[in-house]
């Protein structure tokens, strides 16, 4: 189980590399200051970013159950 796990987060990794060049991005909320876009007060998810966080909850779970 956890090599099949190992080759998931490979393939992940490659993955993300491949893809971080694109940078989609959901835009989650936008604020306007007097009519014009603030970029500074835009809430951002970056597609690469949520790929990111489920590498390491992956190698996490992998090192948890390595160490058992």
């Amino acid at each position: 189980m956890i090599s099949g796990v190992k080759k998931i987060i490979e393939r992940l990794i490659y993955l993300f590399i491949f893809l971080l060049p694109l940078a989609t991005v959901w835009i989650l909320a936008e604020k306007f200051v007097s009519g014009f876009k603030w970029q500074e007060g835009t809430y951002l998810l970056y597609g690469t970013e949520i790929l990111l966080w489920l590498i390491f909850i992956g190698y996490f779970f992998i090192s948890l159950k390595e160490k058992k």
